[in-house]
């Protein structure tokens, strides 16, 4: 599912594309893209100006004058492409942005899990999801301090808080993942038990990954990591469980949290927070000829089990 660093690529592109253009035209096919709104409702953008396309969290805002708004949400597998004048038909294009010039602005989406809404911005604004969606992981990411504070409230497990939209707005399976492996924090742990130094090790982490894929994002395309088999894995952990840790070598694991498949490392991320260390116990005991003999065993509860 397209997270964060896809939406905001989504926005810079659509921003270069429609930013303060006139719509020619706008037609949207009768699909569950539009949920059941009419098509005439899209058609009737024609000749409004897009003056502006923001991003909140992983939705994408349009600001359409004088007063309208279009909320979109990429769902699985939607995409925004431009297509030149005469260009041929694109496969699985659901809704289409004609430019003055004749350029075209589709929304793609194969699997039609994407949603596209028009209203008076003022309306998308005050009601869901917008109205309860949290700081922005990249442009509003609250201080170690204040990302603790709301994360101690809940007892859920620290992956599952973080995907929490209403607590931070952006951030999905593939981010929550390489962000809690970089901070070498387990996903299972219960988000009320991180210390200040965890925290702060998830914030300087959720800077870096995010950092780190829109660096991998440029042009005017895109394809997402399980989209195509040739595409290869750019991640550090995610979808690579059974693959050697990047760091220390230990062979992956993967969980499921959330209904969301999970990759970590139980080396470089214990769930008891500590890395688990292997000690050694003596015992001894008495052979039938007389002689102490002493045996070695490892305790069982400095041994992290998963």
């Amino acid at each position: 599912m397209p997270e964060l660093p896809e939406v905001e690529f989504a926005r810079s592109c659509l921003s270069r594309w429609l930013g303060g253009r006139t719509l020619r035209s706008v037609e949207a096919d009768p699909t569950r893209v539009i949920r059941g709104a009419s098509p005439e409702v899209f058609a009737a953008l024609a000749r409004h100006r897009v003056t502006r396309v923001e991003r909140r969290g992983k939705w994408l805002l349009w600001h359409v004058a004088p007063d309208l708004g279009l909320l979109a949400h990429l769902g699985m597998t939607g995409k925004f492409e431009l297509t030149r004048p005469d260009t041929p038909a694109v496969r699985w294009s659901r809704v289409r942005f004609t430019r003055p010039d004749g350029a075209v602005v589709h929304y793609r989406d194969p699997r039609q899990f994407g949603h596209i809404r028009v209203a008076p911005l003022s309306v998308l604004l005050a009601s869901e999801p917008l109205k309860s969606l949290g700081p922005d992981a990249k442009d509003h990411l609250p201080t170690a301090h204040a990302l603790g504070a709301r994360m101690s409230k809940s007892r859920r497990q620290v992956k599952e808080v973080l995907m929490d939209q209403t607590v931070l707005a952006g951030l999905g399976n593939i981010q929550v993942t390489e962000v809690l492996f970089l901070a070498r924090v387990h996903p299972a742990r219960r988000a009320a038990s991180l210390t200040p130094a965890e925290t702060n090790r998830i914030r300087q982490a959720i800077v870096k990954s995010l950092a780190r894929t829109l660096a991998l994002n440029s042009g005017d395309k895109i394809t997402y990591v399980e989209e195509s088999k040739r595409i290869e894995n750019p991640f550090l952990v995610y979808g690579k469980a059974k693959s050697p840790c990047p760091r220390c070598h230990a062979s992956l694991r993967k969980m499921v949290i959330g209904g969301r498949t999970s990759a970590f490392c139980p080396s470089c991320q214990p769930r008891s927070g500590v890395r688990a260390k292997r000690s050694v116990v003596s015992t001894a005991s008495t052979s039938r000829s007389g002689k102490t003999r002493v045996r070695k065993k490892s305790s069982a509860k400095d041994r992290v089990v998963y």
